[in-house]
């Protein structure tokens, strides 16, 4: 649906933003040492997401709801970004600040391969872009219904966790409706 599109596009404006803020610094070598309870508030925080990840991802699955998934996929980019800002620290406390940049622009890379993903999903929807192998399984299971010869036409299409399936059917022209 539209929210999703407009997340996955905020999702990946923040990835390019982490890229153009951090790729610069790749040819400086200005860093400062952080706060080691800087570290430490970054993991939790990435180990809190991860957890908000697991709970609306399952929830997703259940509820069939791409928006819930789209969130879920946007909670798990954050836990990843906190947790590689926390390793990145670590490094950078330790006397690597390079390894703090590069891991920052390639976390950078993911939130945007995130996003696009995101995109990619929601554009497919608001198509009405609907799986082919599961278009197979509905026409296979429509055959099964007794006096049902052929299906001429299947189309399917998502409208927030419902499906709905537009059939044609070849039946019997003798058939007592």
């Amino acid at each position: 649906n539209i929210s999703t599109l407009l997340v996955s596009f905020i999702i990946m404006f923040v990835g390019i933003q982490v890229i153009i803020e951090n790729f610069p610094r790749l040819f400086t070598h200005d860093s400062h040492i952080p706060n080691f309870i800087t570290i430490i508030i970054s993991m939790i925080s990435g180990l809190v997401m991860l957890c908000v990840f697991a709970i609306n991802y399952r929830l997703s699955k259940r509820t069939k709801s791409s928006s819930l998934k789209s969130a879920a996929k946007d909670n798990l980019s954050d836990s990843l970004v906190s947790i590689g800002t926390a390793i990145g620290l670590m490094f950078t406390q330790i006397g690597f600040p390079i390894i703090d940049i590069i891991l920052a622009n390639i976390l950078g890379l993911l939130i945007v391969y995130t996003g696009f993903g995101i995109f990619k999903e929601s554009i497919f929807t608001l198509s009405d872009g609907f799986n082919e192998q599961d278009l197979e399984e509905y026409r296979l299971d429509i055959l099964e219904v007794e006096d049902v010869i052929d299906v001429n036409n299947i189309k399917g299409r998502y409208h927030g966790s419902s499906i709905f399936i537009d059939v044609t059917i070849v039946v019997d022209p003798y058939l007592s409706l």
